[in-house]
């Protein structure tokens, strides 16, 4: 009798947890690009330069709001990016944050490439000279089927001598899966129930 009701316990609970089965993975590694951009002047400012842009253009790069990748570590080369290959990038505002055209807050997707895409959530200007803009932020990376949606650090380099832009992602420190965690305590519930039920 008390192993039975154990082992209906331990059932239910399997039962229960199946459709937390389907484990997906946090994105980890880092992704290099490299490009041509301009300032942008959202009030039309004409030329505008690096010390008044508010924004950045990757239009007039004669490549049509594209990037080339310069290097690709972890799940982004698991996932066959490398050197040469091609990805989207959107004109966005960086002071305040936004896309352009468009509303302030969230730039999404900012890049795209390969199944990955990576939303811009806040960005710091580091430095802004007449010469270069140097910004940082954090967002939101999604990736194709198995990976978690996860956050991510990113940097944005340039100077006006040869508009080469540089960008890298790196994922920082997911909390567990609340899964996991549910799992554990249905589990744990099951033993003290028949262990309850037995006495």
């Amino acid at each position: 009798m008390k192993a039975t009701t154990i082992i209906k316990g331990l059932a239910a609970t399997a039962v229960l947890a199946l459709p937390l089965t389907g484990f997906a993975a946090p994105i980890d590694g880092e992704l290099g690009i490299s490009g041509s951009l301009a300032p942008l002047c959202s009030d039309g400012t004409d030329p505008c330069s690096m010390d008044i842009a508010d924004g950045l253009t990757f239009a007039d790069s004669g490549a049509g709001n594209q990037f080339l990748v310069t290097f690709a570590t972890g799940d982004f080369a698991t996932e066959g990016l490398g050197f040469g290959d091609i990805g989207d990038i959107n004109d966005f505002l960086f002071n305040p944050l936004g896309p352009f055209p468009g509303a302030p807050g969230t730039v999404d997707p900012l890049w795209t490439i390969g199944g990955f895409s990576f939303a811009l959530e806040s960005v710091v200007i580091v430095a802004q000279t007449a010469d270069l803009v140097s910004l940082e932020g954090t967002g939101m990376i999604s990736g194709p089927a198995g990976y978690d949606d996860t956050m991510g650090t990113w940097s944005l380099s340039t100077d006006s001598a040869n508009n080469d832009m540089t960008f890298s992602w790196s994922s920082t420190t997911v909390a567990p899966e609340p899964g996991i965690l549910l799992l554990l305590g249905m589990g744990l519930l099951g033993v003290f129930g028949a262990r309850r039920l037995s006495a």
